[in-house]
């Protein structure tokens, strides 16, 4: 998947998330005007329902944010330029390996901590323990262009 693609998707969600949202208001409404408005629970209904499309303005208002940042990233010549045309179906065959996702299931049952670098594209991960009073790092892996094999114990 390249670029457009994912944004793509992105855009897909949004309208599939709006769409949801719409579908939900208009049951709403239709269960509302059946039950009648005298109905003793009718302003605490309101009230979920004012809060339900408060989130869902703010949830919208974030997803259109991220969908504009990926259409940004997706156009930028700097990404096209940085990564090997092949990249993703290396990311692809190492996640869908079995040494992987063995030590992903085993990572994810110890106390370890992942930290991923998303504020800025770094190329390191990190590992960190959790202990009694606060963290203790564990390992850093930086990025590479071969394809991962295996991991250090």
């Amino acid at each position: 998947m390249g670029g457009h693609e994912a944004v793509e998707v992105a855009n897909t969600v949004l309208e599939v998330a709006d769409v949801a949202w719409t579908a939900l208001e208009c049951s709403h409404h239709l269960h509302h005007h059946h039950n009648g408005p005298h109905n003793l629970h009718n302003s605490e209904l309101q009230k979920e329902l004012e809060t339900l499309k408060s989130e869902n303005r703010r949830l919208r208002n974030q997803l259109e944010q991220n969908f504009k940042l990926l259409n940004n990233l997706s156009e930028s010549p700097v990404l096209l330029n940085d990564f090997p045309p092949n990249l993703y179906a290396r990311l692809v065959s190492t996640v869908d390996s079995r040494d992987f996702l063995t030590r992903l299931k085993s990572l994810n049952e110890s106390d370890i901590k992942i930290e991923f670098p998303f504020k800025e594209a770094a190329g390191h991960l990190k590992f960190w323990k959790k202990k009694a009073v606060g963290i203790q790092f564990a390992k850093h892996f930086t990025s590479h262009l071969d394809p991962i094999e295996g991991f250090a114990g």
